[in-house]
């Protein structure tokens, strides 16, 4: 059955709870919402050219960067400030840095010109499910005896996280290895990845392979990356899953929370939708529920009931026109192409959706 677009007439405050998506507004008592999350700070370090480079990340609404820093930043120029992306190069252009942010999804990299330039210690710091408590993970990165690069995670903060078996691939002369570390929620119900990649490509390329448009002259290089992945639910029992549910997110001025209140019930439907600030709209099917906060800002809710367990899924489009360019701590040196497209697809509504909450937004029981 669809359900019809809800006015923001029919919405008074976070109390005011919409029985059965739009048949009639019931007094119930509101979910308890999570503690609201702030912007997400995440901290990596990487080891380049024999010593290691520590990069500070902040991010604001919809995961947009808002200040990226280097440590040490000597000798580094930032050639692409973005709110999605910044990128820095060294003096002599041998060694390259990214930070990629987009919806809950960001990655950090470093290119240089063999494996001993990326060898070393590493680790990755910053708050997986928004609850406010960071997990720290360290790892090392060496070479085997054939050339091709190893990662071992050498130790991981949160006890219940699972590091997989060390994955390698050889094509031609390119060598690469990765390395996946599984996190789940305290509830259970969701759970999202850090990977960790080295690659030796020994063969030239037109492009370094980070969508920046440097060109590679190089005939030979080695990469690295850290990467968090987006968010899945997990499936769980439908009857112990059912019952009142929160998301809470940054919105677009970052100031404001916007906070959604729902109940899940056993058979995948929800009722009892609420938010605040009074949207500008909420629709939905008996399985999904949108809620529209402003153009630039549109949550959607989705359960999945196969076989007596029930997925729920949150997909965030908060893709803010007004993200400004962040702050980085470095000289900067913009070339004209690097100015076009600003926000790069940022605030794609239509086709940039993640699911998850990621920093700046979470749901929660």
């Amino acid at each position: 059955m669809q359900l019809r677009t809800l006015s923001t007439g029919f919405i008074v405050g976070a109390a005011a709870l919409l029985g059965a998506m739009g048949a009639t507004v019931a007094n119930a008592t509101p979910a308890t919402v999570a503690a609201p999350a702030v912007a997400g700070t995440t901290s990596v370090t990487l080891p380049l050219m024999g010593a290691p480079l520590t990069i500070d990340i902040t991010t604001g609404p919809g995961g947009a960067l808002t200040d990226v820093s280097v440590n040490p930043a000597d000798g580094l120029t930032a050639t692409m400030v973005k709110p999605n992306r910044v990128s820095f190069v060294n003096a002599d252009g041998t060694a390259k840095v990214s930070v990629k942010s987009k919806g809950n999804g960001q990655s950090v990299s470093a290119r240089a010109g063999s494996l001993a330039d990326i060898s070393g210690d590493g680790s990755w710091s910053g708050d997986v499910f928004g609850t406010g408590t960071n997990t720290d993970v360290a790892f090392n990165v060496s070479a085997a005896a054939d050339g091709s690069p190893v990662i071992a995670v050498t130790s991981v903060s949160d006890p219940s996280a699972v590091p997989g078996d060390m994955q390698s691939s050889t094509h031609d002369d390119d060598m690469s290895a990765r390395v996946s570390i599984a996190f789940t929620s305290a509830a259970g119900d969701q759970t999202r990845s850090l990977t960790i990649r080295a690659k030796v490509d020994n063969e030239s390329d037109e492009h370094d392979g980070d969508q920046d448009g440097d060109q590679d002259s190089s005939e030979s290089h080695a990469s690295i990356s850290v990467s968090l992945g987006r968010l899945h639910g997990v499936a769980q029992d439908a009857a112990t899953a059912a019952g009142a549910k929160s998301w809470t997110g940054l919105l677009c001025d970052g100031v404001t929370m916007g906070v959604i209140n729902y109940t899940l019930n056993a058979d995948g439907t929800f009722t009892d939708v609420a938010a605040t600030p009074t949207p500008e709209s909420i629709k939905g099917h008996d399985h999904s529920v949108e809620v529209r906060f402003s153009h630039d800002e549109r949550i959607t809710i989705s359960a999945k009931v196969r076989d007596g367990m029930v997925t729920v899924n949150v997909r965030e489009g908060i893709r803010c026109s007004n993200a400004v360019d962040p702050t980085v701590n470095t000289p900067t040196s913009i070339s004209p192409d690097h100015q076009d497209g600003h926000h790069d697809g940022h605030h794609d509504h239509e086709g940039g959706h993640h699911d998850g909450g990621g920093h700046g937004g979470h749901g929660g029981n």
